[in-house]
């Protein structure tokens, strides 16, 4: 738990893609894994091209059973089905799919297929870009920087695992005070907050107390 990265601060979240897998996997299945992606995506969302018709393709139970699904739902299932290893690719053989017995347990129902997505905000709160050019207060991004490298040492992990340069900048920039302030900067989540807000706040107030407000 390194308590930064997209999974341990909770930005992720298990999506259940089980019955998604199982049509495609079905349809490889029923056309003896001859296929290869773009074919079995074809089949299951419905289409009704040419290679379609000339295989008889759109007879079998699972022709349109998959019409929920965009392109880029089917390719993403597909592409996670790969690096799970429940299927494989033969690219001697124009690229065709083949089950593995993962694919299988999958498609038989003895194994749940669940893939770690990032989680998308009802609300999300507009981050402030920031350019390069922009002016930051330069005094207070070293101030930031030295808080960084000390909460780095206490939690043992690399500072960047904190904050990014790029974070520091910004805040020097935007000399965030509230934490409505500091989560309008892009990199800093409610974990960040929770973990280091108050921290930074405070230097940032002290900071203008001595300095004020550049």
């Amino acid at each position: 738990n390194c308590a930064s990265c997209d999974i341990c601060a909770g930005d992720m979240e298990l999506k259940n893609l089980t019955r998604d897998a199982q049509i495609l996997m079905s349809a490889m299945l029923r056309t003896h894994e001859r296929f290869a992606a773009g074919h079995i995506i074809d089949i299951v969302r419905g289409s009704k091209n040419k290679k379609i018709k000339q295989f008889e393709h759109d007879t079998i139970k699972t022709y349109g059973a998959g019409s929920h699904l965009s392109k880029q739902d089917a390719v993403f299932v597909i592409e996670q089905l790969l690096a799970a290893n429940a299927i494989k690719k033969i690219p001697e053989e124009f690229d065709r799919l083949e089950l593995n017995p993962l694919g299988r347990d999958i498609l038989f129902g003895r194994t749940p297929f669940n893939v770690l997505v990032k989680k998308v905000s009802s609300s999300p709160i507009p981050k402030i870009k920031l350019k390069q050019e922009e002016e930051y207060d330069h005094i207070l991004f070293d101030e930031l920087r030295l808080l960084r490298k000390n909460i780095a040492n206490k939690h043992n992990v690399p500072p960047y695992v904190v904050f990014s340069d790029k974070v520091l900048r910004e805040i020097a920039r935007v000399l965030p005070l509230t934490k409505k302030d500091m989560l309008a900067i892009s990199g800093i989540g409610e974990r960040k907050f929770r973990q280091y807000g108050r921290l930074v706040i405070k230097v940032v107030q002290n900071h203008i107390d001595t300095f004020g407000d550049w």
